[in-house]
C-alpha cells in the first residue's frame, strides 16, 4: 500500500503565515467536509451550511497567524464554524419562525426516517469533544487511513486510534439513549 504524502496542520499554518497563502487551500480541503458535517448537524440545511463553512474558513484565514497552538487548528476551525452556525441558526430562528417549518417535507416516510437518523448521527458527532469529531470525521466520513489522520493531526497512531474508539463508544450510548 501507497503512503500518502500529507504534511501536519502546523506545517501548513506555518507555510501559509510565511507567505504561501495557496497551502490554505490544503486546510480548507482537509476541514472542511467536518466543518460541513458540524455546520449541517446544527443549522438542518445544507445550503446555509455551506455558507456558515466559507464564513468560518473566512475567519479563521483573517486570524490565522494569532493560532497560537498551530497544530490544533482542526479544532479550532471547527470552533469557528460551530460558532458560526449557532449565530446563524439563532439569526434564522429570529428571522423566520422555528426552523422546523421551513425545513422541505420528506418525499415518503422512508426518507424523513433516514434524514431523521443522519441528522440524529451528525448530531452526536457535532456533541464530540473537537480532536475526537476531527477523527471521527476524517475516518469515517472521509475514508482516511488512522495513519493517514495521525500525519494530518500531528498525532501518533495509538492517539488517533484511542480517540476513534473513545468516541465509537459514545456515540454508541448516546444514539441507545435516542432510540
Amino acid at each position: 500500500m501507497q503512503r500518502e504524502n500529507f504534511e501536519s496542520d502546523d506545517a501548513l499554518v506555518d507555510a501559509v503565515v510565511a507567505g504561501d497563502k495557496a497551502r490554505f487551500a490544503e486546510l480548507v480541503h482537509r476541514y472542511e467536509p467536518v466543518a460541513r458535517a458540524t455546520a449541517v448537524a446544527i443549522c438542518g440545511d445544507t445550503h446555509l451550511a455551506q455558507d456558515v463553512v466559507q464564513e468560518a474558513f473566512l475567519l479563521a484565514y483573517t486570524n490565522l497567524a494569532k493560532l497560537a497552538d498551530r497544530a490544533r487548528f482542526g479544532p479550532w476551525v471547527l470552533k469557528i464554524a460551530r460558532r458560526q452556525a449557532l449565530r446563524t441558526r439563532r439569526g434564522r430562528k429570529d428571522s423566520e419562525g422555528t426552523l422546523e417549518a421551513n425545513e422541505p417535507q420528506a418525499a415518503d416516510e422512508g426518507q424523513k426516517r433516514l434524514d431523521d437518523d443522519s441528522r440524529e448521527l451528525l448530531e452526536a458527532v457535532g456533541r464530540l469533544p473537537d480532536h475526537e469529531q476531527v477523527a471521527v470525521v476524517l475516518h469515517y466520513f472521509e475514508q482516511h487511513q488512522v495513519e493517514t489522520i495521525a500525519l494530518m493531526t500531528g498525532r501518533s497512531i495509538g492517539t488517533v486510534t484511542k480517540q476513534l474508539s473513545r468516541a465509537r463508544r459514545r456515540l454508541e450510548k448516546w444514539l441507545r439513549k435516542a432510540d
